[in-house]
């Protein structure tokens, strides 16, 4: 807030006025002049870095004309919750928004982060708590990794400070349905055994088990799992784990078929604080379209053809 206090010099010659303020709060010129037998506008900007009702005070001085106090009471209130823009990302993937946190005190500010959903939102920080230089700013980013598909996920975050006070941001999330995958290509002569993988990471930011099966058709029967381990367990984000198949042509053409994992959603609800009996991720499920093409061995044998 600017608060305009008007200084008048009765005087035909020039004053030169010192300004002392007894808060941090307080901002303005600290030396100015006036001209003689004129008057002005001086600016205070009142800038509250905490919460609080409390009586300060500015005062100019000239050496000529003395001081002149004027008392300033503050009334500062919480400052409001920000509210940010929804985030979306496809179950496995992230998507990032920043936070602007600035320091605008002449001192170094420390603040403690706190996170009441680091599960689904998490402060891309290497500590718990972020020091600003005087009149510093820094982008924050906040990674939104989704837990469900097509549930609204809450977080609020905040930022406490004893030199700045406590900023808290709201922010809210939805995951989408996996992404369609590209095709895992794989060629091999005829009745000779290639060998291929599909590499799945872990999509959610929890522990959790899965199951990998072989789609059903035809041309299925071309391949196999080299795993005899159907159920698997990854543990963090971002944990992959190979999956070897073999490829056995018994004819020329191309061969389809699809590698699918699916959550066991029991172990989903157990990590789950907030799980809802609505929602569909008992369905979530990762599809590998895969493409066998058999070949003609070639022969380094030459053949001589008469005719």
């Amino acid at each position: 807030v600017t608060v305009s206090i008007p200084i008048r010099n009765p005087k035909s010659s020039t004053v030169k006025f010192t300004a002392q303020f007894l808060d941090d709060d307080l901002f303005g010129p600290k030396e100015f002049q006036l001209d003689g037998e004129s008057s002005m506008t001086y600016k205070l900007v009142v800038c509250p870095m905490k919460s609080a009702k409390k009586t300060s005070a500015i005062y100019f001085y000239s050496d000529d004309d003395g001081e002149f106090w004027y008392c300033i009471k503050i009334e500062a209130t919480e400052p409001p919750v920000n509210i940010l823009a929804p985030m979306m990302a496809p179950i496995g993937r992230s998507m990032s928004t920043f936070i602007l946190l600035s320091n605008p005190t002449s001192k170094v500010a420390n603040y403690r982060i706190e996170n009441d959903n680091q599960e689904a939102f998490q402060v891309v920080t290497k500590k718990r708590s972020i020091s600003l230089n005087p009149g510093e700013e820094r982008r924050i980013e906040v990674k939104y990794i989704p837990t469900s598909v097509g549930a609204k996920e809450n977080a609020s975050i905040s930022f406490k400070s004893q030199e700045t006070g406590d900023w808290i941001y709201k922010l809210n999330g939805t995951g989408k349905p996996p992404q369609p995958l590209s095709p895992i290509i794989v060629s091999s002569p005829l009745y000779t055994t290639s060998s291929a993988l599909v590499l799945f990471s872990n999509p959610f930011p929890y522990s959790c088990r899965f199951t990998v099966t072989m789609g059903k058709g035809s041309d299925s029967e071309a391949f196999n799992f080299l795993l005899k381990k159907k159920v698997f367990t990854l543990s963090s984000f971002g944990e992959e784990y190979q999956i070897p198949f073999t490829f056995t042509p018994t004819s020329l053409g191309q061969f389809q078929t699809n590698i699918i994992i699916a959550s066991i959603w029991d172990d989903v609800k157990k990590s789950k604080s907030s799980f809802n009996e609505d929602q569909e991720n008992s369905t979530i499920q990762w599809v590998f379209p895969i493409i066998g093409n058999s070949i003609i061995e070639k022969s380094s044998d030459v053949k001589l053809i008469r005719c």
